[in-house]
């Protein structure tokens, strides 16, 4: 899975997505979730997946950097 989050990483740095992008989609993300579960979101859904999106924006982030020889401090997480 981290082999493809990195490739899939690379693209978006091709497509031209920045680091603030991810954290746009990061809350965006989370609000649809929120939305769509209703009152089935709870607190520990909110903190599992935003534990998971960070984990998969940061892979796809560092990959993207490293392709593009850009590699520098990332910002904090994207979901809190």
């Amino acid at each position: 899975m981290v082999r493809d989050l990195a490739a899939l990483g690379r693209r978006h740095t091709g497509y031209g997505v920045q680091n603030r992008h991810y954290e746009l989609v990061g809350e965006a993300l989370l609000w649809a979730l929120e939305h769509a579960l209703g009152q089935d979101w709870d607190v520990a859904l909110q903190d599992a997946w935003g534990e998971v999106y960070l984990l998969a924006a940061s892979i796809m982030r560092r990959a993207g950097q490293r392709a593009s020889g850009s590699y520098a401090a990332m910002p904090g997480p994207p979901v809190t």
